[in-house]
């Protein structure tokens, strides 16, 4: 028996149960609010975000990325500020929890689930004329218009994969069990969605903007939340070079993180210091330097007309920020060193390069201030994304910064 035919054995009379949760019949029939198939939307976004970037380089599964799809229609749904239903989204996230837990350092359980989530690609093939009918005059609606076309020679390919997929028994166990586990968890978590469910004024969590980010808050408030993302639109004019750098993913990442910050003013002080330094901490493993942190910070005080409290409380923040770079390297050595290298990089390429100086300074300051290692990543993102010969550059001009501050930058980052 092939793992294929092992799958479909051991969730069978799942999949029967599901497709009996009202609001799956009613999805079939496109007789779905418009918050509740963004719900479902968004929950399909978060599990391909969690899983698509495992599965693929442990199995052979000649399968296309689903979550780019996903993500121009959760844009789509937040510009008509179509709210998260409260319950549904902290179901799903608990289920994100656990799934990330139980396929952390197991392939085989990861594959379980993304056969119970590619499957249902033929599903709403079958529903897409009437969703597409239903939804198109608000929604893009990539997504559901991509599994009409091509659903059905997609899990075809996925599979004619699984047919060859070579598992030990133990493994497939491991495999039947995940998605008997995902098939009974999404029978929950819809089963509360519709008609009896609906959006409770106006919530959002971070993931409605970015399904990679968790379930961190999301400033509630719309005026803030407007401004906020005016902040965003701001950092990405006064840095080029992070899209550059860190890409798609990364313009994401800076708008979730966009609209938690102002949920800090919530927090004590101390709170919201140990939270910025939680994010400073992440970011500079990524790759990114603090001064990204601290000029987004500074862009929402500066937006914040809508509310003086948000400004007030965040400033603060934004300087703490300021003066942990200043003190290892003084403001006017910093813009030198940093608009030199952006001349020089300006030479060597096209690409939008300014703002890298910048970068790569803040970067080596934090590794300077006890983050050793992460000056390593962001030089990986510039071999990764700049011609060899401005990424040599760059990296030259990392350690000659670092030895004007006294230090030998790390190999490889240890966060």
């Amino acid at each position: 028996m092939t793992l294929l035919e092992e799958l479909r054995q051991a969730t069978g009379a799942h999949h029967e149960a599901l497709e009996k949760v009202p609001f799956f019949a009613r999805l079939a029939k496109a007789e779905v609010s418009l918050a509740a198939f963004a719900a479902y939307m968004r929950a399909w976004a978060i599990f391909y975000a969690l899983l698509e970037a495992s599965v693929p380089s442990a199995f052979p599964l000649n399968r296309r990325p689903r979550l780019p799809y996903l993500l121009e229609d959760i844009d789509a749904l937040f510009a008509l500020r179509v709210s998260e239903i409260r319950p549904v989204s902290e179901s799903i996230y608990r289920l994100t929890n656990q799934m990330r837990k139980n396929a952390h350092g197991s392939p085989d359980t990861a594959l379980g689930y993304l056969y119970v989530l590619d499957g249902s690609i033929n599903g709403l093939r079958d529903c897409a004329p009437g969703l597409i009918e239903a939804f198109s005059e608000a929604l893009p609606l990539h997504y559901v218009r991509y599994a009409a076309d091509q659903g059905e020679r997609e899990w075809h390919a996925v599979e004619q994969a699984l047919e060859t997929v070579d598992l030990a028994p133990d493994n497939r166990a491991v495999a039947c069990s995940a998605a008997v586990e995902l098939f009974s968890a999404l029978q929950e978590t819809f089963g509360t969605i519709e008609p009896e469910v609906q959006p409770e004024g106006f919530f959002y969590t971070v993931a409605a903007l970015n399904p990679e980010a968790g379930m961190h808050p999301c400033v509630q408030d719309e005026a803030v939340l407007t401004q906020a993302l005016h902040a965003v639109d701001d950092c990405l004019i006064e840095m080029p070079a992070l899209l550059t750098l860190f890409g798609e993913r990364g313009r994401r990442f800076t708008l979730s993180d966009g609209v938690f910050l102002p949920t800090l003013v919530e927090l004590p002080q101390a709170a919201a210091d140990k939270q910025i330094a939680w994010l400073k901490e992440l970011l500079a493993y990524r790759g990114l330097g603090s001064i990204a942190l601290e000029i987004h910070v500074q862009a929402i005080v500066d937006r914040a007309s809508a509310a003086a409290r948000v400004a007030g409380r965040l400033q603060p923040l934004a300087d703490n920020l300021r003066q942990a770079r200043i003190d290892r390297l003084g403001h006017s050595a910093f813009r030198e060193f940093s608009e030199k290298l952006d001349n020089q990089l300006m030479a060597l390429t096209a690409l939008p390069v300014r703002s890298a100086g910048m970068l790569l300074a803040s970067i080596v300051i934090d590794e300077c201030n006890g983050l050793p290692g992460c000056a390593a990543r962001f030089l990986s993102r510039c071999h990764a994304r700049l011609p060899s010969a401005a990424a040599e550059l760059v990296a030259e001009q990392a350690d000659v910064l670092a030895g004007q501050l006294g230090i030998r930058l790390a190999p490889s980052a240890s966060g």
